[in-house]
């Protein structure tokens, strides 16, 4: 079941009307098109929520989802500040449906293959690690640096929040919390 239940302007409800159309006709006629997020949250056949949103509304609209009865799995960055993102921690703890954070780094066969071999043991035990990554992230040369709410986002952070967390998210997965952390940026 799809449900597609945009918040904000007439631009995005064209937007996610097409999305939803086209997923209507690839998923058969299985989907729900609905102007109002809450709607949705009160379907009983409705079980879990993927909320696509901007930023500043992940909070409100994932206590809703949870007070509601859904699991809910939250596009990143999950909150617009850290308070927020404390809050959101809270929340999961707070409630006994599934949360989880669509990080799609996790599920990359290379570092599913690379946390096999450190968890079995085959490379060894790991006692520093160097994560080097360099990017020129433009909208001249990056579709996704040209999307809006990156070039007047609303939350403190920018690329590094935005894009940089699959990075960081990488390194935890594979090994660990970290302990001590040292970054270098021009």
């Amino acid at each position: 079941q799809l449900a597609c239940a945009p918040l904000s302007s007439p631009e995005g409800k064209d937007y996610f009307a097409a999305m939803c159309a086209a997923a209507n006709f690839a998923w058969g006629n299985r989907q729900v098109l609905t102007w109002q997020v809450r709607e949705v949250f009160a379907r009983k056949d409705v079980e879990a929520v993927d909320l696509v949103l901007p930023i500043p509304l992940n909070l409100e609209v994932t206590r809703a989802a949870l007070a509601a009865g859904k699991h809910v799995l939250v596009e990143k960055p999950v909150a617009a500040n850290r308070g927020e993102a404390l809050a959101m921690v809270r929340l999961e703890k707070k409630h006994r449906q599934v949360t989880m954070v669509a990080e799609n780094f996790r599920y990359r066969k290379t570092l599913r293959r690379l946390k096999q071999l450190l968890d079995a043991g085959t490379i060894g035990r790991v006692y520093t690690a160097q994560y080097n990554v360099f990017l020129q992230v433009t909208p001249e040369n990056n579709k996704y640096a040209r999307t809006m709410w990156r070039i007047k986002h609303e939350y403190p952070g920018g690329f590094p929040v935005d894009g940089g967390v699959h990075n960081v998210h990488a390194i935890r997965y594979l090994l660990g919390e970290f302990t001590a952390v040292r970054a270098n940026a021009q």
